[in-house]
């Protein structure tokens, strides 16, 4: 691939990425009440969420600050932000000096449906913008775009 190639590529992931993030106003229950409670967290909210979950016993604001390419003193308003609507709490730290955080069970619960909205705002698209003959060469690839992700 050039690199005029493999910055398209990046450009069309992270859009795939920020569509399958995007809140919707539009997906209510009959009542009108929100489906997806989770929708009302900014976007940098559910990053530091996503952090927190995948890092475990090593979530503290620089951890997840590094983790997630984001500046330390935005990670730590989007902690206090999730603490207080008990998604994240402080969890003892083995060096006192960090302030580690951990997923609450709401927190986890949380993160669970956001990946379930995520998968089916996806399975969405593929269904209603891909011909499924379309739909099959983009699962034919899946596993060298894993191998991309797995880099790391």
């Amino acid at each position: 691939m050039n690199l005029g190639e493999v910055t398209r590529l990046r450009e069309v992931v992270d859009r795939i990425s920020r569509g399958l993030d995007a809140a919707s106003d539009s997906e209510s229950d009959r009542d009108g009440r929100q489906m997806w409670p989770e929708a009302a967290l900014s976007v940098s909210q559910r990053q530091v969420l996503e952090a927190v979950g995948l890092l475990g016993a090593d979530a503290c604001p620089s951890t997840v600050a590094l983790a997630i390419s984001m500046r330390r003193s935005n990670v730590s308003e989007a902690m206090s932000s999730l603490r207080q609507g008990g998604l994240i709490e402080p969890d003892a730290a083995p060096d006192s000096r960090r302030r580690v955080v951990r997923l609450t069970a709401a927190g986890s619960e949380a993160l669970v449906r956001l990946d379930r909205r995520r998968t089916h705002r996806l399975a969405q698209r593929v269904g209603t913008r891909l011909a499924s003959d379309e739909a099959r060469r983009v699962a034919a690839v899946i596993p060298l775009l894993a191998r991309l992700a797995d880099g790391d």
